[in-house]
């Protein structure tokens, strides 16, 4: 409870800032030490010119944890990660019946109509105004060429593209890479910058490798781990979907100017995917800049950090001792879907999430 509590307090004074706390973990970690854990993310938070490079600074789990007097199971290793799959775009199949509109821009001008099954290269995607297709309602537009060279915007719905990535970079964004002159910004790209963790086999195999990184969470932010671990699931489908980019909790990159997107420091990039997002009660797949990680860890507690750094979330580290409080709190603001928190706390029974607090 103490140990906790601490953690709580921690939180708070990394909100608001804390230098001489930050000074002495900076001099922990100097030293070569890795505890306590509140200081191996205050390395990675100060400046640049001032930290070392926060890949090495391991997390260090235990290989056992005890819950009310039990000892939880040997935490597994997540599996080994893929080289980067480089982005090639192609044909698409139209899919329209019996035609499909090719418009001068997103909803714009129609320039000519496709027959079905005509084949088209996809040169850009973006998104634009809503369109209801035969997949459902979409806000993603691809500008296609075809194969006499005429060239238009057409609604992604009608293409058979079968993917939630990108085929092709967003319309008007430049190469994608960081920003030499701010660190933790820069551009997204339609492919993770990173090697991918490959999908887990089920979702307990996901939530053991995913509980040491939870519980040094709460250690250094104080979120309960079951409230992390129900997220991860629940974002992942179990373990499944990372957003193309090892991101376990479906953490966006935030615009901060035209084509130029912030990740922070735990992330090292960011990536372009189709997303199915509620607006004025409308669901509707659209494009989202998700941020990407090196490493499931650095995912875990970049998730850890932006719910003890957002004032949004600061009502549930008021109930930090009691993880179904804490979750309502979080769910209030986390996610557009309205039964957001009841999928969470049913996620939580069926995987005996509380095991891990």
């Amino acid at each position: 409870m103490e140990g906790r509590a601490r953690a709580v307090r921690y939180a708070a004074a990394h909100r608001n800032g804390a230098p001489a706390r930050t000074r002495r973990c900076t001099a922990t970690c100097a030293r070569g030490r890795v505890r306590p854990a509140p200081c191996r993310v205050a390395c990675c938070v100060l400046p640049p010119s001032s930290r070392p490079p926060w890949r090495s600074w391991p997390l260090a789990a235990p290989a056992a944890a005890t819950t009310g007097g039990a000892v939880a199971p040997r935490q597994a290793s997540a599996p080994a990660p893929q080289a980067p799959t480089p982005l090639t775009p192609g044909p698409a199949t139209t899919t329209t019946a019996p035609s499909l509109a090719l418009r001068a821009a997103p909803a714009g001008r129609l320039l000519a109509r496709l027959a079905r099954g005509t084949r088209v290269t996809v040169e850009c995607q973006r998104n634009g105004p809503l369109a209801t297709t035969a997949a459902g309602a979409t806000r993603v537009w691809a500008r296609v060429r075809t194969a006499t060279g005429r060239r238009g915007y057409v609604s992604d719905g009608y293409l058979a593209t079968r993917t939630s990535a990108l085929v092709a970079p967003y319309c008007g964004i430049g190469a994608a890479g960081p920003d030499p002159a701010v660190a933790g910004q820069g551009r997204c790209g339609p492919v993770s910058p990173f090697a991918l963790i490959p999908p887990f086999a089920d979702a307990r195999q996901f939530v053991t490798a995913v509980a040491p990184a939870a519980q040094a969470s709460r250690d250094t932010y104080g979120v309960p781990p079951s409230v992390t671990l129900a997220q991860a699931v629940l974002e992942t489908g179990g373990g499944k979907v990372a957003a193309l980019a090892n991101n376990f909790f479906g953490m966006k990159a935030q615009s901060v100017a035209a084509s130029t997107w912030r990740w922070e420091d735990l992330a090292g990039g960011c990536v372009f995917k189709k997303t199915w997002e509620v607006r004025a009660g409308r669901s509707a797949t659209e494009i989202a800049a998700f941020r990407a990680y090196p490493t499931l860890e650095a995912s875990v507690l970049d998730h850890g950090r932006r719910l003890a750094t957002n004032p949004a979330y600061a009502a549930a580290f008021q109930h930090a001792d009691d993880p179904v409080r804490f979750l309502r709190e979080i769910a209030r603001r986390y996610a557009t879907d309205p039964a957001y928190a009841d999928k969470l706390l049913d996620l939580r029974r069926r995987y005996a999430l509380a095991q891990y607090d």
